[in-house]
């Protein structure tokens, strides 16, 4: 009997649920506590960072691959983070600008060729599923979800910067980039541009 419970404490501490994992990239000191966000801004792996320790950690590592994905649209009107590896939007527009009355503005739907996008991304950069990867959108929800959809196609460690770009000011979560005075542009390099792999 006590073998087996030394065997199952063993086996619980060598294989962490990834509903519990931390800073999967040593090299990233974080400090969102997971737990203390909307349940909308939780990733299943449970890596999240701050605009601060996005920037940093994309300024001085190496192989830290900075994503947003947000919208055409948005990039247009908000501006990027400078630092920005590639534009690949979790969502588009559909075709037809349809109006979606739920939520009261044009429907989006979810970007069919996300996923490979990214994997297209970290091949141009000579990285694989493993490399580091950091999303952001506006306020943190929907990087959540492409952070969530990116570890379910394999990739391994993807972190969301938990208050995003333009951040949400009656939010505990953070200022989010713009307001933290990280460095920011209005200007999108042709590098920085979404390459849809169809064309």
């Amino acid at each position: 009997m006590f073998r087996l419970c030394v065997l199952l404490l063993l086996a619980s501490v060598a294989s962490p649920t990834i509903e519990h994992a931390h800073a999967q990239d040593s090299r990233i000191t974080v400090s969102v506590d997971r737990d203390l966000l909307p349940l909308a801004h939780r990733v299943d792996g449970g890596l999240h960072v701050t605009a601060s320790e996005a920037f940093r950690a994309v300024s001085t590592l190496s192989g830290v691959v900075l994503i947003d994905v947000r919208t055409h649209e948005e990039t247009l009107f908000n501006g990027v983070a400078a630092p920005m590896h590639r534009h690949i939007p979790y969502v588009i527009a559909d075709f037809d600008h349809s109006y979606d009355a739920e939520h009261e503005r044009y429907k989006l739907e979810p970007n069919p060729y996300f996923p490979r996008s990214v994997d297209d991304l970290l091949a141009e950069m000579k990285l694989d599923q493993g490399a580091t990867i950091i999303v952001y959108c506006s306020v943190g929800e929907r990087s959540a979800r492409a952070a969530n959809l990116l570890l379910k196609s394999g990739f391994k460690n993807v972190y969301s910067m938990v208050e995003g770009f333009e951040g949400d000011p009656t939010s505990r979560i953070g200022a989010g980039w713009k307001a933290a005075g990280l460095p920011w542009t209005q200007r999108l390099r042709r590098e920085q541009a979404y390459k849809n792999p169809t064309m």
